[in-house]
């Protein structure tokens, strides 16, 4: 299983690591012998823990295997989570399985932050890959700008577009991201797949880190002010 390329857990009906390989000790940010015995409420995003805790109970409780579609930042993690029990007298376990695949962002519009595919299939999604949903086409393709350090004169040139459009684009970006300067919104082009990542850093460990940017100033601002 550590070799397999896929991220592998053992979870009890607590939600508790009982075995995990090093792919998902680096989806979580922590080394493996921080998981093992601690819960997915003690080491992940309230939300994220408590959607795949529910999972592991509808599991254990309809001895079915349930597949998980959850939609990161600039990514799309598919997961198996499947009922074992290694011997009649040994406690039921659930077995979750899964990858990541990259995805550019706002390709696959959400309608909500959970909700039935269709069978034994639940796709959720984070609250920042539905901000993310909610853009328009010409939004992103700032944010993708911004992101790649443009200036706002240079995305107008490249849009060919005015400099008080693009500051428009820019102003709707920040309220819909809940971020009020350029360095937030080049972050957040960044953790969408829109540029680059700049490290490996994936997008539930960037969630799971976020810090104050230091050293912005005025001019750093989406209004100007």
């Amino acid at each position: 299983m550590q070799d397999s390329g896929s991220l592998v857990s053992l979870l009890d009906a607590d939600g508790r690591w009982v075995f995990a390989n090093e792919q998902t000790a680096s989806f979580v940010g922590r080394p493996v012998s921080e998981l093992i015995g601690r819960t997915m409420a003690e080491l992940l995003p309230e939300d994220f823990a408590d959607e795949r805790l529910s999972v592991v109970r509808r599991v254990m409780q309809t001895g079915q295997c349930v597949r998980v579609v959850t939609r990161l930042l600039g990514s799309r993690m598919e997961c198996a989570y499947r009922p074992l029990r290694a011997s009649p007298t040994s406690p039921l376990l659930v077995l979750a399985t899964g990858r990541m695949i990259p995805v550019a962002a706002g390709s696959a519009p959400a309608s909500a932050s959970s909700r039935e595919v269709g069978g034994n299939t639940v796709e959720l999604s984070t609250r920042e890959s539905l901000k993310i949903d909610s853009l328009t086409p010409r939004e992103c393709e700032v944010l993708r700008m911004v992101g790649e350090g443009l200036s706002t004169q240079q995305i107008a040139e490249r849009l060919f577009r005015t400099v008080k459009t693009v500051e428009a684009h820019r102003a709707s970006l920040g309220r819909k991201l809940g971020v009020t300067n350029r360095v937030q919104l080049a972050l957040v082009a960044i953790q969408a797949g829109l540029v680059p990542q700049p490290s490996s850093e994936n997008p539930l460990s960037a969630r799971m880190s976020k810090a104050n940017v230091p050293g912005s100033t005025n001019a750093d601002r989406i209004d100007g002010r």
